[in-house]
């Protein structure tokens, strides 16, 4: 019987595990297929649209809403990558921005987004040495993920943007030199177009 015991409850733990691992499993399946989703839908375009082009914010938000229902899901793959938990977090803080400015699909962006703007195409790639700062500097800029913190009015998501857009830019390099990171880095250099549209106005 104390055999029988130690085992029921040994058992269980056990058994909560192995569905927990299979959640996880799903879970980068998901992300994986939404991953493909997002690059067959962006194609082979990774160029930077001139924002002061005619109808050119309109193309960034029929983009942006062609991939955002695959966003989110896709994070679970993206945080298996090398600090990927840092750059899920970057993805979402763009993508709250990229929500404030294309809030529903075909709605008028807001009209300081529509101005002559042409942003400065990004830098070059900081030195790699510079990676580190950057996801440090971004852990304690960026809001925590999951808290919606961007939607408040109070929070000054295009000055939080401004500041640290150079740091951005550098985990976007970071991103793009990793074997997995292409797609990624396509969505993040997307939502910091749209980033641009309202924030450099």
């Amino acid at each position: 019987m104390a055999k029988g015991g130690r085992s029921v409850k040994g058992g269980a733990p056990a058994a909560s595990q192995e569905g927990t691992n299979s959640d996880a499993e799903l879970g980068q399946m998901q992300g994986i297929a939404s991953l493909y989703q997002i690059d067959r839908l962006l194609g082979g375009e990774s160029e930077t649209l001139a924002l002061g082009a005619s109808g050119a914010i309109d193309q960034l938000c029929v983009k942006f809403h062609l991939i955002k229902p695959y966003i989110e899901p896709a994070l679970a793959f993206v945080k298996l990558l090398p600090k990927g938990s840092q750059i899920a977090q970057v993805v979402e803080f763009l993508t709250d921005i990229a929500n404030r400015l294309c809030p529903v699909p075909g709605a008028k962006p807001a009209a300081a987004a529509v101005r002559s703007l042409a942003p400065a195409p990004l830098a070059d790639a900081p030195p790699f040495g510079d990676v580190e700062t950057a996801f440090v500097k971004l852990s304690a800029a960026l809001p925590a993920s999951g808290t919606g913190q961007v939607a408040a009015a109070a929070f000054d998501a295009c000055g939080v943007y401004r500041e640290n857009k150079r740091w951005i830019a550098t985990i976007l390099s970071f991103v793009e030199w990793l074997p997995s990171g292409g797609t990624v880095a396509k969505v993040i250099r997307l939502l910091m177009q749209i980033a641009d549209g309202l924030c450099r106005a």
